[in-house]
């Protein structure tokens, strides 16, 4: 999913290509001036849905934080804004998310400026967005190979099923 979000935003923002993943980004505020956009998930939520199945609902979280160093606190904060809308809109109406999630649950911003060291003045937001998939198990990669039966006692008795795997590539 943070593949796919950070898809979205690749130049579809003022920020251009300076988009990045895992905190791995500029630090230095003569890098900042367009603004930089970093993208991360660091949280994932399944709940089981009340089939006896394996099935998951999932809800995956992104973070995209932006930060700008330009003109300023009042100019910096006027262009993460900017960004913000912008991010907001291009994983909204982006292709590249849509297989990946049935809806966005929430969207989530929050917007600071930064009065820390060679940070100072550095406008920044937190954009987090909080999407909904369905899984069921077992996931590519994992065969079912077997499924034991044990039913209840006093009953007829337990029993294996085996299960073929292909084997073309």
């Amino acid at each position: 999913m943070r593949t796919a979000v950070m898809s979205a935003l690749l130049n579809q923002t003022s920020a251009g290509n300076q988009v990045f993943s895992n905190r791995n980004w500029p630090e230095t505020t003569d890098l900042l001036g367009t603004g930089v956009i970093l993208v991360y998930a660091l949280k994932e939520r399944k709940e089981s849905v009340p089939s006896g199945l394996p099935l998951f609902n999932t809800w995956p979280t992104i973070d995209v934080m932006v930060r700008v160093a330009r003109g300023g606190p009042e100019t910096a904060i006027a262009i993460v804004d900017k960004l913000v809308d912008e991010i907001e809109t291009a994983v909204i109406n982006s292709w590249s998310t849509k297989p990946f999630a049935q809806r966005i649950v929430s969207i989530e911003s929050d917007i600071g400026v930064s009065s820390e060291g060679e940070m100072a003045g550095v406008a920044q937001a937190l954009v987090r967005f909080e999407f909904q998939d369905f899984i069921s198990y077992p996931l590519d990669g994992i065969p079912l190979t077997e499924i034991q039966v044990n039913p209840p006692e006093g009953s007829f008795g337990s029993f294996d099923i085996p299960i073929p795997q292909d084997s073309t590539p």
